[in-house]
């Protein structure tokens, strides 16, 4: 019997740790200490030179000492902070790779013992076996059993006589206690010379089991080194610009050379809107800081269309862009998510859109998406040739995909109307509207209304309580603040918020933190406002609210069951406001008028489902309101008499 065992340890271990050298890094480390220090000599020489110049008085003097204090000087410490952050890093990562290389010569030295441990071991056990007349062969990585084998003295040869007390007896003379008395005298003689050998292989086995899991260890630290010292360079000043720039080489140097010296090529260059970039993709400005650098980058030649394109997901949903660059963004990143040729983009796009496993799965993402997308072409296949449709955002809020299109174009529009849905409301309702709204713009190009579900909306036990609406109304206000970032130079003539049931508790919320211009509050169907909420909290110049005599949800059960709870000010019940009693409220009606007919539901526009047929809930519930589910109108039907009043509250033709 022969076990062949392996003899190169390092063939028995996975991918190695072992990658490039503490030297290297210290090589890096030295260069960088360099620049530092050179960063360091020219901001001191350049102050030094300020300090010259200022008793000189000439304007061009005066421009030269400015530009070298304003820009190089602060653009020669930048250098040096980014140096000396790197230096720090690039330090703990040698140390680092020194540590992991010296524990992997160890691992593999372990790995060495081991193997020379089995074959001593094998060939003590080939030794034996072949004493006993055993035909057994062991596998190098499991061993032999810790019991020795039945010896066979058939094999064995001459003088199993003399063990059996038969001296000179063959075996074919030994009677059967004979031949017992011979194998337990083999097993006297062997029995621990095998036990010993067969548990030191398997000390071996185990202890090459051990060098491959710490093998791995120091192959995931080492890689966790790698993005240690990777997060660390792109945490500096300019790290974050390299890696804001993406693979767009171009940008890069524009970014660095604006940032330090303020100009790339021999042209002077605004490096304010680069300096903020890092912060903008990462969602850290708010949408006056977003607005003021997106129009420092458009004037700094960077190329904005392909940075739309490469940070899609991150500039999608950001508060305070040109709708027109958070449609391209917005648009890219469908197309990325929902490639059926790669489909690990939507991985990717489930982790670049913030998700969380356990809050969504990629299936539920990828079904959102796609109806997204579907709302997105339904609303361009019933434009008007020239009629502008924007996805005006596409993000996430609070696990739940975020999303919100525009049937007109919100960057130019003088009029905007702005829905917000209620209670159970998510991506899937975005095209609902399309048809009320193509109503309420009427003859008006220049009317933008957009269909926002930019909040995680409440189920029905959800809805007794204010937490949705507060995180909701902090999404709107945000969304609004943005418009009117964007458009401080040009503020749309009219804005008008519309809220349909819980939505207008979301609408109210929105419109207290907001700091946009909103001239108008319309409630479809209240299911309420926050207790204690009046029209002064609003800041608009008009309310305008509606109640159908049909819709007995909202007003039965949304305004009136409705909890306060302790971290509230609360612990017991409190009525909401209905919004027809705010302080100068217009109430217009939902009724049979000349101009439309009533409406007889809660619903904007498709009825509530009672489940199948069979279970006879649907007739039940049209025999209780005298309606048949397919008679139903909703709010937003463009036969209703809501949407012609719309219409003229949007257009600012109701007076």
């Amino acid at each position: 019997m022969s076990t062949a065992v392996p003899t190169d340890a390092a063939a028995l271990l996975p991918e190695t740790p072992v990658r490039g050298s503490a030297a290297e890094a210290s090589a890096v480390g030295a260069y960088a200490r360099g620049v530092r220090q050179d960063g360091e000599r020219i901001a001191a020489a350049l102050r030094t030179a300020v300090g010259a110049l200022a008793a000189i008085t000439s304007r061009g003097v005066t421009g030269i000492a400015s530009r070298l204090e304003g820009t190089l000087a602060p653009g020669a410490e930048l250098v040096s902070r980014t140096a000396d952050a790197g230096v720090g890093a690039l330090d703990r990562f040698g140390a680092e790779i020194e540590r992991i290389h010296a524990d992997a010569a160890r691992t593999l030295a372990a790995v060495e013992a081991a193997l020379a441990e089995i074959r001593a071991a094998a060939a003590e056990i080939a030794a034996v076996a072949e004493r006993l007349g055993i035909a057994a062969s062991y596998p190098w990585d499991v061993g032999a059993p810790a019991r020795l084998p039945e010896p066979r003295l058939e094999a064995i040869g001459g003088g199993i006589g003399a063990l059996a007390g038969a001296p000179g007896a063959s075996i074919g003379e030994l009677d059967p206690g004979q031949r017992d008395l011979a194998v337990q005298q083999l097993r006297a003689l062997y029995e621990e010379r095998w036990f010993r050998a067969a548990c030191a292989w398997r000390s071996g086995v185990d202890a090459i089991g051990d060098a491959r899991d710490r093998w791995r260890v120091l192959r995931d630290e080492r890689c966790d080194a790698e993005i240690r010292l990777r997060d660390a360079l792109h945490d500096t000043e300019l790290g974050g610009l390299v890696e804001a720039s993406g693979a767009d080489v171009a940008l890069t140097r524009l970014a660095i050379a604006a940032a330090v010296s303020g100009e790339h090529g021999g042209v002077r260059t605004d490096g304010g809107g680069l300096a903020a970039l890092p912060a903008l993709l990462a969602g850290e400005l708010d949408p006056e800081q977003v607005a003021r650098a997106w129009r420092r980058l458009e004037a700094s030649g960077v190329d904005t269309e392909r940075l739309l394109r490469e940070h899609c997901f991150e500039l999608a949903d950001l508060d305070g862009l040109p709708f027109a660059a958070r449609d391209a963004a917005g648009r890219a990143a469908l197309t990325e998510a929902l490639d059926a040729e790669h489909p690990a983009r939507l991985h990717e796009a489930f982790a670049r859109m913030g998700f969380e496993l356990g809050e969504r799965s990629y299936a539920e993402l990828r079904r959102d998406l796609l109806t997204v997308r579907d709302a997105l072409r339904k609303a361009e296949l019933g434009a008007d040739p020239g009629e502008s449709v924007q996805l005006v955002a596409l993000g996430r809020h609070d696990g739940a995909l975020a999303a919100a299109i525009s049937l007109g174009d919100l960057d130019q529009a003088g009029t905007v109307g702005v829905l917000v849905p209620g209670m159970r409301s998510d991506v899937h309702g975005l095209g609902d509207a399309y048809g009320a709204f193509r109503s309420i713009r009427g003859d008006r190009p220049d009317v933008a209304m957009v269909s926002w579900s930019g909040y995680r909306a409440p189920g029905l036990i959800e809805e007794m309580f204010q937490t949705r609406a507060d995180a909701g109304g902090a999404e709107l206000a945000a969304f609004l603040d943005g418009l009117a970032a964007m458009r401080a130079a040009d503020p749309p003539d009219r804005l008008v918020v519309i809220g349909h049931s819980y939505g207008t508790n979301v609408a109210a919320e929105g419109l207290r933190a907001t700091r946009a211009d909103v001239d108008a509050f319309v409630s479809l169907g209240s299911a309420g406002l926050r207790y204690a909420t009046t029209a002064d909290a609003l800041g608009v110049q008009e309310v305008h609210a509606t109640h159908a005599a049909g819709d007995d949800i909202a007003h039965g059960l949304g305004q009136h069951v409705h909890v306060r709870p302790w971290f509230d000010g609360g612990g017991a019940y409190e009525a909401r406001v209905d919004p027809r009693e705010l302080a100068g409220a217009r109430e217009f009606t939902s009724e049979r008028t000349a101009d439309g007919a009533a409406v007889t539901m809660h619903n904007l526009l498709a009825p509530i489902s009672w489940g199948p047929e069979w279970l006879g809930l649907q007739r039940l519930a049209d025999g209780l309101d005298g309606t048949a589910a397919a008679d139903e109108i909703g709010y937003l039907n463009t036969r209703s008499s809501t949407v012609h009043e719309l219409g003229k509250i949007v257009r600012d033709e109701w007076r």
